[in-house]
């Protein structure tokens, strides 16, 4: 009786309702909840269902835990106050649960028609714009969290992700690059559409930005600190003390130029950068426009006559650097110093005057190159300047070299034949060769007048009674003659000059006495022509005697007028009859 086929079927029906009720109580929920709640192990127990599933209703159970977002409610603010009836809330709708561990708590069902990517915090102020549209919700709301939390009704389960409670400043997502925050709010500053630059920042408050400072990198002015490792950078953030990796814009190198910038001059000067470097040039080399020549002096090279118009750029030439267009005056071989022209301009003189004259200004004024300061007592100690030579331009014997173009001064031959032309076309060749024209003429004389000269021991021919106060161009006159080099030429002739009387005195006498030895005949006097010794008893066919004896010589040689209207005295052929003189009167008749 106790196995009958009914007991069989009594106690299997039974066992397996038992089994079934105890599995029921191990899995109260119709499907395995998600992983969020499937985490908490209150959740899983039986009685954990009375923790979501309250009398009052499941709203209440999940607000019980969810104490953030009932506080949201209470207050009206935040997103579910906008969804959802702040008094009669409800979750399910958004959140379904008991859908599997692979259905996230929150998903595309949580945001209705909107796309998570593309939610615009409608709800807040802090709205999404310009780089902030590109953001996924998880790089705020996840990413951003320095730290793990755990919510109070459950201290042992930590969180690492919420879309509740986050600052809308800046810092909560970003860090603070000005050491400890420069501003109270960021977007006084910074716009959403990037972060460098900023777009409501106006430097020109604090400094203006021009010239070379437009596009500077901003380390250039605002100095970084030591970087420190990430562990130390939260130790000290704990301990509230400012960030000391940031970017502090309000440490400085400095406001005045020498505070960032090195001074490259060489001198000091007595007036800030901006007197010269205006502020709006980009490469501050302008300064050109704005130097005076007293600043100028200040490196100790006066702008006076003549650089007072030179150009700039004549001496500090564009678009080299600037060690190259401003040399350094203490380096070794610096030639660009005030009283050294060499090393600006070009020696025109080619190294004539190395070791004697080394400057310039030995021979130069400084205001003009020429005339030279080189005086007639300097260059006596070469070559004395005197007589004629005194008013002869420097030119005149200093010539140009034809090869190289500069005029030559070293080593200028002091011979006369260098300068001036041989007058005398070869005449003296023999004795130039010997000597030099001085052999023969005074050196200071203005008109080039010749040493005291014995003719007769020089030319065998003396010189006595008027030829003696003769000019030498009175016998030695020019004439044609052939030069050294076979040109004709007219000079005054000397050498060969003819010694009888016709060739220096016109013959007066018309040719009367060619017959005659010569005028020494009747002349014998050097004083006077007019003393003459003629023997007329002897010299003549005619014999004065008696009366004729006494007579003047014009007494009976009378001028004769000649065709040309000139006059002579006819001293033959004369008649030697009386009637040739007297007139004969004709007998009376009886």
């Amino acid at each position: 009786m106790l196995w009958h086929p009914r007991t069989h079927l009594f106690v299997g029906t039974t066992l397996v309702f038992l089994v079934c009720w105890q599995l029921s109580l191990r899995a109260p929920v119709p499907g395995r909840m998600s992983h969020t709640h499937a985490a908490v192990e209150l959740l899983t127990r039986p009685e954990g269902c009375a923790t979501c599933h309250t009398e009052t209703g499941l709203a209440d159970g999940c607000l019980s835990c969810h104490e953030e977002i009932s506080a949201q409610l209470q207050d009206r603010r935040g997103y579910h106050a906008t969804l959802t009836d702040p008094d009669n809330p409800t979750c399910g709708s958004c959140h379904p649960e008991h859908l599997g561990e692979g259905f996230p708590i929150t998903s595309r069902l949580s945001w209705g028609a909107q796309v998570a990517a593309a939610f615009r915090h409608p709800h807040v102020e802090f709205a999404l714009k310009g780089d902030h549209t590109e953001l996924t919700c998880d790089q705020c709301h996840v990413d951003h969290r320095e730290e793990s939390f755990q919510l109070p009704q459950f201290p042992d389960r930590t969180r690492h992700q919420t879309f509740l409670g986050l600052d809308q400043t800046c810092s909560s997502c970003h860090d603070d690059p000005h050491s400890g925050g420069h501003v109270e709010k960021c977007g006084s500053c910074h716009g959403q559409n990037h972060f460098d630059p900023p777009e409501f920042f106006d430097h020109a408050e604090h400094f203006a930005l021009a010239g070379g400072h437009d596009n500077l990198d901003c380390a250039s002015c605002h100095t970084f600190p030591a970087p420190v490792s990430e562990s130390q950078r939260r130790d000290r953030l704990k301990a509230g003390r400012a960030r000391s990796d940031a970017f502090p814009f309000d440490t400085l190198r400095g406001r005045s130029c020498v505070e960032c910038h090195q001074a490259p001059h060489r001198a000091e000067f007595d007036v800030t950068c901006d007197v010269c470097h205006p502020g709006d040039d980009p490469h501050w080399t302008n300064a050109a426009e704005t130097m005076t020549p007293e600043l100028h002096a200040q490196v100790g090279f006066r702008l006076d006559d003549p650089h007072s118009d030179v150009a700039c750029s004549k001496c500090h030439t564009p678009g080299l650097p600037f060690a190259k267009r401003h040399p350094n005056p203490s380096a070794v071989g610096y030639r660009r110093f005030e009283d050294t022209c060499s090393g600006c301009h070009e020696d025109v003189h080619k190294g004539q005057f190395a070791g004697r004259y080394d400057r310039c200004l030995d021979c130069h004024e400084r205001q003009r190159f020429a005339p030279s300061t080189f005086g007639h007592d300097a260059h006596a100690k070469e070559f004395a300047l005197v007589g004629a030579h005194l008013g002869v331009a420097c030119s005149s014997c200093h010539e140009r070299s034809s090869e190289s173009g500069e005029r030559r001064f070293s080593g200028t031959t002091h011979s006369c034949q260098q300068c001036h032309d041989d007058p005398h076309a070869g005449q003296f060749a023999a004795k130039l060769a010997a000597g030099d024209c001085t052999s023969c003429h005074r050196p200071e004389s203005d008109t080039f007048e010749i040493e005291p000269f014995d003719h007769a021991a020089r030319t065998g021919v003396p010189l006595t009674g008027a030829h003696a106060r003769a000019d030498c161009r009175g016998c030695h006159f020019s004439v044609p003659m052939q030069a050294a080099d076979g040109s004709e030429v007219v000079a005054q002739r000397f050498v060969g000059t003819p010694q009888a009387c016709a060739s220096c005195h016109e013959d007066n006498h018309r040719g009367q006495f060619a017959d005659y030895a010569g005028c020494e005949s009747c002349h014998t006097s050097d004083e006077t022509w007019l003393s003459v010794d003629f023997d007329h008893e002897r010299q003549s066919r005619f014999k004065l005697t008696g009366a004729h004896a006494k007579l003047l010589c014009s007494s009976c040689h009378l001028p004769t007028s000649q065709e040309d209207g000139s006059e002579f005295i006819q001293y033959k052929p004369l008649g030697i009859e009386c009637r040739s003189c007297h007139e004969v009167e004709a007998p009376k008749p009886r």
